[in-house]
């Protein structure tokens, strides 16, 4: 338990490391939410203000909050509470990983994927032949190459891993030993700042009045460009893509493909080709971020 002795103490000094101020008590907690920075400390009561020593003063602020928070605590739950607390964590952790070793046992017979895999090439069969009236037996190379060697092996092998599944899916085991990071809290400090001030990019950028500081960038992503499209071509068929010769001719204005593209169909090269031609004599970007996916959504091309 916490020596309520050291916090009297820490209080001590934290009210003699500055004579110029006579306040009693300072308001410590609202001091801290403002996100003061690091370098000063500025309480004030009264109308009267007491800057603490940098290197003294937030280091006592923040320890003293610090012990009085665990005094607190450990005076709120008893010896008998802690000790339950702590035996029934060891249990559940260990009933977990017990779990997990016979999910991943059972999730590893290979008679168990070979009935899984024929369900799926089933039920994909009924879904592409029946609900969206595919012609084509594509659903077999999607259960192989999507389910059996991209999915089954994140579910079947990764996700009943024994760590995987009580530390970071059930936070039962080890919890004390790996730090949760918030991807969102990492990116509000790069870009505004610890204490909600932008940060030197922003600034420099925003400051920044001389052309030769600034550079343009393109960035083009998801061409699907489609070489077999067919302007005329029906963009209605029973295929996986299309608007080419195969998917016939169109019978009315609405189901024919444009000479530009279609929304229901990939790219034409044609649009492509003029849109990098616009990019380069209009835009003249300094560099370009070519970020890929630009084949057709045709399984036989990709």
């Amino acid at each position: 338990m916490t020596n309520p002795m050291r916090v009297l103490c820490l209080a001590a000094l934290l009210s003699t490391s500055n004579q110029s101020t006579h306040s009693e008590s300072f308001e410590l907690e609202q001091a801290v939410e403002a996100g003061l920075p690091n370098d000063t400390l500025s309480l004030s009561k009264d109308g009267e203000e007491a800057t603490a020593h940098p290197t003294v003063g937030r280091s006592i602020f923040s320890i003293l909050l610090d012990e009085s928070q665990n005094y607190n605590e450990e005076v709120q739950e008893p010896w008998l509470v802690r000790t339950a607390d702590k035996a029934i964590s060891w249990t559940a952790c260990r009933a977990c990983k017990v779990v997990a070793k016979g999910a991943h046992f059972v999730l590893d017979l290979k008679l168990l994927r070979w009935a899984f895999k024929e369900f799926c090439d089933v039920l994909s069969y009924l879904v592409y032949s029946k609900v969206l009236h595919y012609k084509t037996d594509h659903h077999k190379g999607i259960v192989k190459e999507q389910i059996m060697e991209g999915i089954v092996p994140v579910f079947f092998d990764q996700l009943f891993e024994e760590q995987n599944l009580c530390t970071f899916l059930f936070y039962l085991c080890d919890t004390d030993k790996w730090v949760q990071l918030n991807i969102q809290d990492f990116i509000d400090e790069q870009f505004m700042g610890s204490i909600g001030h932008r940060n030197h990019l922003q600034l420099d950028a925003g400051n920044s009045t001389s052309k030769e500081d600034l550079i343009k960038v393109v960035i083009m992503s998801d061409f699907h460009v489609d070489l077999k499209y067919t302007p005329g071509a029906s963009n209605q068929c029973a295929e996986f893509v299309c608007c080419r010769k195969e998917a016939g001719m169109a019978q009315s204005e609405e189901q024919k493909a444009g000479q530009w593209g279609d929304y229901s169909c990939d790219l034409p090269e044609q649009t492509m080709v003029s849109m990098l031609s616009f990019v380069k004599e209009e835009i003249k970007p300094d560099t370009v971020f070519w970020l890929g996916d630009s084949v057709p959504h045709d399984p036989d091309s990709q």
